[in-house]
């Protein structure tokens, strides 16, 4: 059904004829699978040895046959064995070789010619060994009491034609494989470029001499930011010739303006005529609004135009949003004019009139080299005002909406106080918790239980504010004795726990927060989770547990790290460091709470610390047996026990997806607190049943299928041998399903999607063993299954009516998407088009677990981030925004980066996250400009699924254009700063300029899409909100190469004017040339919306304390960040743009870096 015209009839007949082929060596595989094999093979296996020479001393010629017959038997099991290894490989090679169908078409050949050659040498292998079979046989047959060797042969020469049905089927699927593979591939590209050459239009293109056609379609989508250069150049020409002084706007004014524009040629000069210079600029203006349309524009309309996304829907822009944009934008322009007129025209001007004042020498060079980087500034400095406007503006909206109430620990304690006059209210944290966080009462309660109530309150608060402190403690970053100065001492009543009232007990001690902890980060949870219950404007309606819409979070993941094996964080480089050194070094108080909490035997303190000496030292621990004697940490069951912990430890302290399932997986453990709380006679068991309705959280490995098959495939291998024989690739297959497994089993209602091949040929032909994790038909919800394919046999409840979707039953289909929970379901989905790999980055892969979702709103995820409890209480209001507004359909929330400390570059890398991830997105959801930035966005499952997708397939920036989709249709997109995500940014410069990078090239596809088109023409957008798209989106990054250029330029001028001053003019050095250096330094004005919010967070001279001690770094930082962006931008543009994977570094490897304080 692929292979449709334009292709040969040829290919498609060859394609029939290997297809009739396929189907009769199956139906013969079929046929020959008997009931007795098994039987006959066990018999065969079960026989003692093989008749000896010596029980036919008598018969010389029998001896002789028996001898031969055996040694032919032996002979033609070892070449059996080494036509199924050749089969092993083939199997392998396929699997690397379908990684590489979209990146390279010769290698992908090249793989599965080397396949298609051990096919064939293990069909010749295996017609030999029936050979051999059939001779050993007829020679057991003519000897007497052979008939037990004789089955054994027989079987033998069954099972060998068995397998060798099975290789030509192979070898048919595998050639028919290619060709559709190819043919596939082949025919979507040119279905794609039949569609680029009718609905394709010029604004969507790149590409041309130096990326002049993308910059034409920048300049056709952001027309308005070219009209608005334009228009200013009639003030700037205003201020630079004075005009501002040189009228007076008194009682005659209007005279004076009327006898200046009858005699303007008299009045001005031939050399200062203004209004030649306003002619100018409007012929400038008409010329490129006469190309915008003749030029740009021409594919534009009528039947070359693809269809629009806003047809018929008003884009949801309100009047305050437009009203404060409109002070944004004047307040920048005024601003603009201003810093043109002091800090460039008046420098400028002086220059100017001196080379322009000699009569007698041609200084149009000179002229050129003065203005050429001012002209080249005047096109980005536009850029960096508005954004440091826009730090101002989310300085004052954080100040309005009180999102730093609470910065330090003496707040945090203040908050905790009782009310004074012993008035007999609770707390004032626990007021403002059950007023801004817990459903209202129905009832107001009477004077007589009041007192009653607010004894409630406090137990209330009180366990969840325990249940707080104690998963720090089981996380190891507090001590046991700070887990009892910060906990409340609660002593429940009769009957309270065990089924009854679960706040009716009495507290007995209050926490003691006089000393903070040592830990830094609990520190930080501790005073965000106050400060985020003490901020206002919280929904109020729809955020009980029992009422909330339910929740799916999706995580897509590739080639990351599912957890940090031993071998891989004792193993030290050749800098003599290791993961685990640098992570105690790091953590030396977490260290020690996870010593002395987990390692409680005498043998397993000894160890550890034998281990610790070993590492900081920069010695890798032996891994393997010394003098054939295994050490007690991989002999025993306390020792695998003891290096399981460790491992656990280490990737919950970096940026494995262990540590963001551990942190995700705390959303039902809120859910069910805030349950109890709110329906304080319910069960935990009844808790838990209602938060499995209402969560649930998705996986998606890409590659966990190529893996799985890997595994089976070398399962054998590393039985025999240990995992000392597997292959690196191997090596990691078996990691990675060892670590799967470890998921699912500690947390059973976590699903795992991925892609999948199945082949009815290879399962027929698999051996005997049960492999646990092949898959199975997915059983009825109602039908407990007798065992688990990965994880524990518990059985996980259906959401509600209105909550999710029916099932499908199983498909028995060659591609197929899976879905494992640890409960014992499965199910399998039909998977369109024959691969698997979805390729590198995000976007099929998120839209292909879409498909797994059931729920209402759903939460996407990165690998790279993190959760805690503290922050999951959350979760419920964040839900609540989408009922309190029914056309918001995305929700955004801050990040807190958890590698800000690991190094001077990744407290750069956290210092511009967070000012993005708060004071920026806090101005662009205010202005209603904000769009979709990927993790980690709240949004509304039905919404992606029946309009937008959770991204766009073609793009490397795949998030924002779910974000520009929204828009277009009549969405809203929000922001909240009372909930908050962890996140791992770069720890090196080197990913960290492989991100600029990777997100620069996006900018370049972002400027040639039709989405940027469509936003920018909508008749609901105005002048101003276009303005604003283009600043906030594609401007950031255009502009950074007109900021390098201009540098670049005023350097390059620097030198010439005084080249030609010195040698040339015989002029001295002008004083210009020192001073217009300061106005080429407007990239300061990027760390201005930083700088604002550390002071909003930290204060005044704590935040620029904290500014000036990373001062220097931040000025590296910057370079790489502006050379990275303008340098890729210009790449994309002249080019194309691709996925980099940019690993994010590794902590151990920061040679290169400045150390973090």
């Amino acid at each position: 059904q692929l292979l449709r015209p334009p292709y040969p009839p040829a290919d498609v007949e060859q394609c029939n004829v290997q297809l009739a082929a396929l189907d009769q060596l199956r139906a013969e595989l079929k046929a020959r699978r008997s009931p007795s094999l098994k039987r006959q093979a066990h018999a065969a296996r079960s026989a003692a040895a093989r008749p000896d020479a010596a029980e036919f001393a008598g018969e010389p010629d029998q001896a002789q046959a028996v001898h031969l017959a055996g040694a032919q038997l032996d002979a033609s099991c070892e070449l059996y064995a080494a036509a199924k290894r050749a089969m092993h490989d083939a199997a392998r090679i396929t699997v690397d070789a379908m990684q590489l169908l979209y990146k390279d078409r010769p290698e992908f050949s090249k793989a599965f010619a080397e396949a298609e050659a051990k096919l064939s040498a293990a069909d010749s292998d295996l017609a030999e060994t029936r050979r051999g079979f059939e001779r050993a046989a007829d020679a057991f047959a003519a000897v007497p009491g052979c008939a037990r060797y004789e089955a054994e042969a027989r079987w033998r020469s069954v099972q060998s034609q068995h397998k060798i049905l099975l290789v030509r089927c192979q070898k048919t699927e595998l050639a028919m494989r290619r060709m559709l593979q190819c043919h596939f591939e082949d025919m979507v590209n040119a279905e794609r470029a039949q569609f680029a050459a009718k609905w394709k239009t010029f604004v969507e293109r790149s590409g041309g001499p130096l990326g002049v056609c993308g910059y034409l379609t920048v300049m056709h989508h952001y027309s308005a930011v070219v009209y608005v250069h334009l228009f200013l150049l009639i003030p700037l020409a205003w201020l630079y010739f004075d005009y501002d002084r040189r009228f007076s706007w008194s009682a005659s004014s209007f005279d004076v303006l009327l006898s200046t524009a009858s005699n303007a040629a008299g009045q001005l000069g031939s050399r200062t005529n203004l209004i030649t210079y306003w002619g100018a600029a409007a012929g400038l203006m008409v010329v490129f609004g006469a190309l915008h349309l003749c030029c740009c524009g021409v594919r534009t309309r009528g039947g070359w135009s693809a269809p629009r996304r806003d047809e018929g829907v008003a884009i949801m822009w309100d009047m305050s949003a437009r009203m404060q944009t409109m002070l944004l934008w004047l307040l920048t322009i005024i601003s603009e004019l201003l810093i043109m007129k002091y800090l460039v025209i008046d420098p400028l001007k002086d220059a100017t009139d001196i080379l322009a004042g000699d009569p007698d020498a041609n200084h149009i060079v000179s002229l050129v080299i003065h203005w050429l980087p001012v002209a080249v500034l005047y096109f980005s400095s536009l850029q960096f005002v508005f954004t440091v406007w826009v730090g101002v503006f989310g300085w004052f909206y954080g100040v309005i909406d009180d999102v730093a109430l609470v910065t330090t620990w003496a707040q945090l304690a203040d908050a905790f106080e009782p009310p004074p006059h012993n008035s007999g209210l609770p707390a004032r944290i626990v007021q403002e918790f059950f007023a801004t966080m817990m459903p209202k009462a129905s009832a107001p309660a009477a004077a007589a239980q009041l007192q009653q109530q607010h004894q409630q309150q406090t137990v209330a608060f009180g366990r969840l504010w325990n249940a707080i402190i104690l998963h720090f403690y089981d996380d190891h970053r507090i001590s046991k004795d700070e887990l009892q100065r910060y906990s409340y001492k609660i002593r429940a009543a009769a009957g309270g726990d065990a089924g009854g009232d679960w706040l009716h007990a009495d507290i007995t001690g209050y926490p003691d927060l006089a000393k903070a902890p040592v830990s830094r980060e609990v520190r930080q949870h501790l005073v965000r989770f106050v400060n985020n219950v003490r901020m206002p404007a919280k929904p109020t309606k729809h955020i009980a547990v029992a009422e909330m819409q339910p929740l799916t979070v999706v995580t897509p993941v590739g080639n990351e790290k599912i957890m940090y094996s031993y071998e891989y964080i004792t193993r030290a480089d050749n800098t003599q460091s290791s993961f685990l050194q640098h992570v105690i070094s790091s953590q030396r108080d977490q260290w020690e709470n996870f010593k002395n909490k987990e390692f409680v035997s005498a043998k397993q303190k000894d160890w550890v610390t034998r281990l610790e000496k070993d590492i900081m030292q920069g010695v890798t621990p032996d891994v393997v047996p010394r003098h054939g004697k295994r050490r007690w940490i991989h002999d025993t069951a306390e020792g695998q026990l003891t290096k399981a912990l460790l491992c656990d430890w280490a990737s919950l302290r970096f940026q494995a997806l262990y540590r963001t399932v551990h942190g995700f997986m705390l959303i039902p453990v809120a859910l069910q607190i805030l349950a109890r709380l709110q329906q304080p006679q319910l069960s935990q068991a009844d808790a838990e049943l209602l938060v499995r309705s209402k969560f649930s959280y998705i996986i998606g490995l890409q590659n966990f299928g190529a893996q799985l098959q890997l595994y089976k495939l070398s399962k054998a291998k590393a039985r025999a041998g240990g995992s000392a024989l597997l292959t690196p690739p191997e090596r990691d297959a078996h990691d990675a399903v060892a670590a799967v497994k470890r998921l699912m089993q500690r947390w059973p209602v976590l699903r795992v999607a991925f892609p999948d091949r199945i082949d009815a040929a290879d399962s027929a032909a698999a051996d005997d063993d049960d492999d646990e994790l092949r898959p199975e038909p997915l059983q009825p919800a109602n039908q407990p299954r007798s065992s688990s394919s990965i994880g524990l046999p518990q059985q996980r409840p259906q959401p509600g009516p209105g909550h999710g979707r029916q099932q499908p039953a199983a498909q028995a289909v060659r591609y197929v998407a899976r879905l494992h929970t640890g409960s014992g379901q499965r199910l399998t989905l039909p998977l369109l088009g024959p691969f698997a790999d979805m390729g590198l980055g995000k976007p099929a892969h998120q839209n292909f677990l879409t498909q797994f979702i059931d729920g209402n709103i759903v939460q996407t995820i990165d690998v790279n981030q993190a959760n805690v409890l503290s922050q999951s209480f959350f979760v419920p209001s964040v839900l609540a925004e989408f009922d309190a507004d029914k056309q918001v359909k995305i929700i955004g929330c801050p990040e807190f980066v958890i590698t800000t400390h690991w190094s001077s570059t990744a407290w750069c890398s956290a210092f511009s996250e967070h000012t993005f991830g708060t004071l920026v997105q806090r101005v662009y959801a205010r202005l209603g400009i904000r769009l979709h930035y990927g993790h980690p966005d709240f949004v509304d499952a039905h919404w992606v699924m029946c309009e937008t997708g959770l991204s766009k397939l073609p793009y490397v920036s795949e998030d924002i254009f779910t974000g520009f989709d929204t828009v277009l249709k009549g969405g809203k997109i929000g922001h909240v700063e009372y909930h908050e995500v962890g996140k791992a940014r770069d720890v090196d410069l080197y990913t960290t300029t492989k991100f600029m990078r990777k997100i620069s090239m996006g900018g370049s596809q972002m400027a040639c899409s039709r989405y940027i088109r469509q936003v920018q023409s909508c008749v609901n957008v105005s002048f101003m909100q276009r303005l604003s798209f283009y600043y906030t989106t594609v401007g950031f990054y255009m502009n950074h190469l007109m900021l390098y250029l201009s540098v670049w330029f005023a350097l390059t001028s620097q030198v010439l004017i005084v080249v030609m001053q010195r040698f040339i003019t015989g002029e001295g050095i002008s004083s210009y040339i020192a001073g217009r250096v300061f106005v080429f330094q407007v990239g300061l004005a990027l760390v201005i919306p930083g700088l604002l919010q550390l002071i909003l967070e930290r204060g005044l001279l704590l935040g620029l304390w904290k500014y000036l001690v990373h001062v220097l770094m931040l000025s590296v930082y910057s370079t790489f960040h502006i050379l990275n962006i303008s340098g890729y931008w210009q790449y994309g543009m002249t080019r194309s743009a691709f996925y980099l994977a940019s690993g994010r570094g590794q902590p151990h490897s920061l040679a290169a870096c400045l150390p973090a304080r």
